[in-house]
């Protein structure tokens, strides 16, 4: 844990505690045995690129040759636009969630998703972690704990601490691949 670099975090902001604690789920989960997906980020990311180069091409058309000469380009450009971004929205929003994490374990044929949140003013963080097996059976398990369980007095990160609350989550403690 030497050669590990220390995160610190402002005490008062709760999305930078919030946004510290995730960066250290991920890595352990990733260090324990768990297969990153960024399939969801890279689906959103996909329809955002759609909608910017139709607007990009209605741009380039429209300058080339003049706008009243191109309008025709812009009513099937900005619909385009509309759709990816709605898609992307909608995906966020139902899919997607307040998920940060997306893993499967090959070992164990398993895959993890990893949910937080913490309200402004609060200094609660919750994890939620849904694990589904071979069979498309899921178990959702909830923690709530205080932001000052994982960092100490000075704003350091407390890798053990973060450690141990998903461990308490999770059916057998992970074992950490070095």
């Amino acid at each position: 844990m030497s050669n590990q670099a220390k995160i610190f975090a402002d005490k008062s902001n709760s999305n930078e505690l919030k946004l510290a604690c995730n960066t250290e789920i991920r890595k352990y989960l990733n260090k324990s045995g768990y297969i990153e997906s960024h399939f969801h980020e890279d689906l959103v990311l996909a329809a955002g690129y759609i909608g910017a180069v139709a607007c990009l091409i209605d741009f380039a058309y429209s300058y080339k040759f003049g706008f009243n000469q191109t309008i025709w380009a812009s009513y099937i450009t900005v619909p385009i636009y509309a759709i990816s971004y709605l898609f992307s929205l909608i995906y966020n929003a139902f899919v997607i969630k307040k998920n940060f994490y997306f893993a499967s374990n090959p070992e164990t044929n398993t895959s993890i998703s990893v949910a937080s949140s913490s309200h402004k003013n609060s200094d609660l963080f919750e994890i939620t972690i849904t694990l589904t097996d071979s069979k498309n059976i899921s178990t959702t398990t909830t923690a709530s704990h205080s932001f000052g369980k994982f960092f100490f007095d000075d704003g350091q990160l407390s890798p053990t601490a973060i450690h141990a609350a998903v461990d308490s989550l999770l059916p057998s403690p992970l074992k950490k691949k070095e």
